[in-house]
């Protein structure tokens, strides 16, 4: 899947990764959500507050939702947030905030301030749920549960119970996580039932903080050295990283065990690091996270605007072009 912005609009294309042939393509507005939940694909207009669903393979319409206008106070929707859980990492063999959710389960959040929980497989929307004091751009979904920061209180986290699907809602249960230390910067998950909160503490380097979503207990609480301010996970591990690429990563426990202060790294997959220059050549290198093995690569590609990886290839977008790499 490759995005291309153009003014106020985005063009989605699917390729064929095999031959490179496009499948089919889609357009729409910057403004919208788009979703890649199982095997549908789900957008949210922003003007209308539609939600309409298309298989992922074809493009082929499915079916469309919609808040009932007079029966919610004219309510509508405002986001689509995908589920994130372990499996999507096992799944499609890499690591990083997923692209294409495994879990099915998607939640809407409206303008009145509900959460619609929805399944792409059932296509049913279930009893819309209160939320306390969210910021409707900070927010994620992770193993069913709803997370969202508290606009009034910046340093909690508000969890809510969003796992069933369809109507009614049963087992619902809201929390708090917190109190964080320093400013708020970003949340995300970070293992399975975790979501991690960085912060910002006066004159250092960015913090992050685990909790654990079933008993909203913190669970460990580390420094970072590079002022990452980008999440992402991977059997176990936490990565804290810069736009550019340099990166801090934690183990389960919250223990810093490696640091790359030059730009150009990140995850390969699941189980490897991409590290730029660790031995002075200018090359490339795959560190294997469980026993820190270096094999040196050929040198990072040049003129890219975004990568993505598995176990065995790199694939690199710039303006006009994907390249693709064998780094197996």
């Amino acid at each position: 899947m490759v995005f291309a912005r153009v003014g106020a609009a985005y063009h989605l294309y699917s390729f064929n990764p095999a031959t490179g042939v496009q499948r089919w393509h889609l357009d729409g507005d910057n403004a919208d959500d788009v979703v890649f939940a199982a095997n549908k694909l789900l957008t949210l207009n922003s003007s209308s507050g539609g939600v309409t669903m298309y298989d992922i393979s074809t493009r082929n319409l499915i079916g469309y939702s919609t808040l009932d206008a007079p029966s919610t106070g004219n309510d509508m929707y405002v986001r689509l947030l995908g589920t994130s859980t372990s499996a999507d990492e096992v799944r499609i063999g890499r690591s990083g905030p997923p692209v294409n959710f495994a879990d099915p389960r998607v939640v809407y959040i409206s303008r009145n301030g509900r959460a619609w929980p929805d399944n792409a497989h059932l296509n049913h929307v279930g009893a819309g749920l209160p939320l306390v004091a969210a910021a409707p751009q900070d927010m994620v979904v992770i193993d069913g549960w709803l997370v969202t920061h508290n606009a009034v209180d910046p340093q909690h986290l508000q969890v809510t119970n969003a796992s069933a699907a369809t109507s009614p809602i049963s087992g619902n249960r809201s929390g708090e996580l917190g109190p964080v230390p320093g400013q708020f910067v970003t949340f995300g998950a970070c293992g399975s039932g975790r979501v991690c909160v960085v912060t910002q503490p006066p004159d250092r380097p960015t913090e992050i903080t685990a909790f654990d979503l079933a008993t909203n207990r913190q669970l460990w609480q580390a420094a970072g050295k590079v002022g990452g301010d980008r999440l992402s996970t991977a059997g176990g591990y936490t990565m804290l990283a810069t736009a550019d690429g340099r990166f801090d990563l934690f183990d389960p426990d919250g223990h810093r065990t490696f640091t790359s202060r030059l730009s150009g790294g990140g995850w390969l997959d699941s189980s490897h690091l991409l590290i730029n220059d660790p031995d002075g050549s200018g090359r490339l290198a795959r560190f294997k996270v469980a026993d820190r093995k270096l094999t040196p690569l050929g040198s990072a590609p040049g003129g890219s605007l975004g990568c993505a990886s598995t176990s065995t290839r790199l694939v690199c977008v710039t303006t006009t072009a994907l390249t693709t790499w064998n780094v197996g």
